[in-house]
């Protein structure tokens, strides 16, 4: 069996978020992977991922998107893939760009990756072992909103 690519999930974001942007993009690749790792101990899908400034970016996706180069041909989503994608975006898809970025750089594999890039660096690599050992953390679905759909426990770092 052939392992789901990050364009594949990208396109199923995209079809669940119509009109999502970049950045929303990328943080709900990262929290799909996240889903995936807490969920089966395995990676949703093999690119990978940079700590970007504004958060983490899955850079073969970028990249088609920046330089319209296309996407590869996509197979689709198995069931249970399609489903752990679902959840993520019925939890986080609703959420404003802004408070997604905050939340998503409140992440240790993010932080971690990003305070550890070289001094000139403008990205790091988030390693699949440290995004391994934090998903128990943070599970996606137990982050609190409120009425306005913020994380409280941002509104101070906001």
């Amino acid at each position: 069996m052939n392992k789901t690519t990050a364009f594949e999930v990208a396109e199923e974001i995209r079809r669940l978020v119509p009109g999502v942007r970049n950045g929303k993009l990328h943080a709900l690749l990262y929290y799909c992977q996240m889903r995936s790792l807490h969920q089966t101990d395995i990676t949703m899908f093999d690119e990978s991922l940079e700590a970007w400034r504004h958060g983490p970016v899955v850079v073969d996706v970028w990249r088609a998107d920046r330089y319209q180069t296309g996407w590869p041909t996509t197979k689709g989503l198995s069931s249970g893939v399609a489903q752990q994608v679902a959840e993520v975006c019925s939890e986080l898809g609703s959420m404003c760009d802004f408070t997604l970025a905050a939340l998503v750089r409140q992440e240790k594999p993010w932080i971690e990756s990003w305070e550890g890039r070289g001094t000139n660096a403008l990205a790091a690599p988030i390693a699949t072992e440290l995004l391994r050992a934090n998903c128990d953390s943070t599970p996606v679905g137990s982050l609190q909103l409120d009425e306005f759909g913020l994380n409280p426990k941002l509104a101070l770092a906001l």
